[in-house]
């Protein structure tokens, strides 16, 4: 899988019922890679592949001040979304989202559009 997540990227997560809840957007204020997958406990990196996202050993810390498992991201929607904030940041960017994941995205997408 191509590229590495960084500290300062976006993630959209979704928090607490086994990661059903409403999506959030935030950035990410640290990276832990665990020996195997849904450990607390690891190592901190300033980046990690989407590959050890994917297999679920990544911890993020994050700046709402709350911590989330890797099975817990969208990880085709963050990837997307740290593109977009990169090419069109904007100020007002919401960073609870009501509905989705993919409608941060869709409206990310509607604005780098017009």
């Amino acid at each position: 899988m191509e590229g590495n997540l960084h500290l300062g990227d976006y993630v959209i997560y979704r928090p607490a019922a086994f990661g059903m809840d409403n999506p959030i957007l935030t950035q990410i204020d640290g990276l832990t890679v665990t020996e195997s997958p849904r450990e607390k406990y690891g190592s901190d990196f300033k980046e990690v592949s989407w590959d050890l996202i994917k297999e679920n050993r990544v911890v993020f810390d994050l700046h709402n001040k709350y911590w989330a498992y890797s099975e817990q991201v969208c990880i085709e929607e963050s990837k997307l979304a740290n593109v977009l904030m990169k090419e069109t940041p904007l100020k007002d960017l919401p960073m609870y989202l009501g509905r989705g994941c993919d409608m941060v995205i869709e409206s990310r997408l509607k604005e780098s559009i017009a």
